[in-house]
């Protein structure tokens, strides 16, 4: 009952963060002549063409919004000689507003021009959540002569990426950065269900809880940090279940992770294990080993990944064959 109490309260709390995100807008930028490859780009990442979303009217005649829907707006902004000559009030309060703002490049062109520099520092003035994006890599001889240019102008203030709108090449950094400012704003999920790769999204998600779970378990855990842990693993699985657009109630999750967090480390995985999360099983004194709180966390993840993807019938019978099966994989890989 203790168990079940305490997985009550984290689940609400979870959910409660993950509904709170998911009626926040996010807004992302765009800054660049119009033959960066803008449009292109954005298409790439995105699950529809910016054409078809179709503009309307920013605050200024000189900005116009894409609402992608579900929260997510692009933002198209003026030519950068506009930018550099007319920088009036309301376009600097949109800049501030904005969540992150992607500065593209044409490789195949001058990389970096005057005006280039004079519109960054305008638009970092406002706000330092920028992204550079060299794009049309594809047509260029020397673009690591480029980037290593580009980051010396800047004093390495901002990442770089370079990318083809293209043929593709570096979309997934490019995604991966997007994805870590808008983590840092806590509206990763409100970008990531608009990504065309929701699997790449979703093991970044996994791999970054994993790491997360394994610095908890790395230094004897009191009781908060037990239940840090717990809700860590319940807001993983949480967003990906919104990722993949399943619907999961409390009492089904309920009784599909709690077998998993109260039967198997002692069974599948070696490492100095003192204690399972309290509540759940029997209170032994000492720490979680971090391998062990990593490992069982992206088996988790990975386990509803991939029921998410293949469709599979949800229930703690099916989860719990998946767990497993992850479980005695990632053993083999280690040793």
């Amino acid at each position: 009952m203790v168990a079940k109490n305490i997985f009550s309260r984290l689940f609400d709390q979870e959910s409660a963060k993950v509904e709170k995100q998911l009626q926040q807008k996010l807004i992302i930028t765009m800054v660049g002549d119009v033959n960066a490859g803008k449009s292109s780009t954005i298409n790439r990442i995105l699950n529809q063409e910016v054409a078809e979303v179709g503009a309307s009217p920013g605050k200024t005649t000189s900005i116009s919004e894409y609402d992608y829907g579900d929260g997510v707006v692009l933002a198209d902004t003026p030519g950068l000689n506009d930018i550099v000559t007319s920088n009036s009030a309301v376009t600097q309060a949109f800049y501030q507003s904005s969540d992150m703002i992607l500065f593209f490049l044409n490789a195949a062109g001058t990389v970096f021009s005057e005006v280039e520099d004079k519109a960054l520092k305008i638009v970092a003035a406002e706000n330092p959540n920028i992204i550079i994006v060299l794009n049309k890599i594809d047509a260029s001889d020397d673009v690591s002569t480029q980037i290593a240019f580009i980051k010396e102008k800047t004093n390495n203030s901002y990442p770089v990426i370079p990318v083809s709108s293209r043929t593709g090449e570096n979309i997934d950094q490019l995604e991966t950065e997007m994805l870590n400012l808008a983590t840092e704003n806590k509206k990763d999920l409100v970008l990531a269900k608009k990504f065309k790769s929701r699997s790449s999204v979703a093991n970044k998600w996994i791999v970054a809880a994993s790491a997360s779970a394994g610095g908890v378990g790395v230094t004897p855990i009191p009781f908060a940090d037990s239940l840090a842990l717990s809700a860590l693993q319940i807001s993983l699985v949480l967003k990906l279940a919104n990722l993949y657009e399943y619907s999961i109630t409390k009492k089904n999750l309920q009784e599909m992770m709690l077998p998993l967090i109260t039967t198997t480390v002692g069974r599948t995985l070696a490492g100095s294990i003192a204690k399972i999360v309290p509540g759940v099983g029997t209170l032994v004194g000492g720490a979680i080993n971090g391998g062990v709180a990593a490992s069982i966390t992206a088996a988790i993840g990975y386990s509803f990944k991939t029921i998410f993807e293949k469709e599979w019938k949800l229930d703690a019978s099916t989860i719990q064959s998946v767990f497993y099966d992850f479980l005695k994989k990632e053993k083999k890989i280690k040793k």
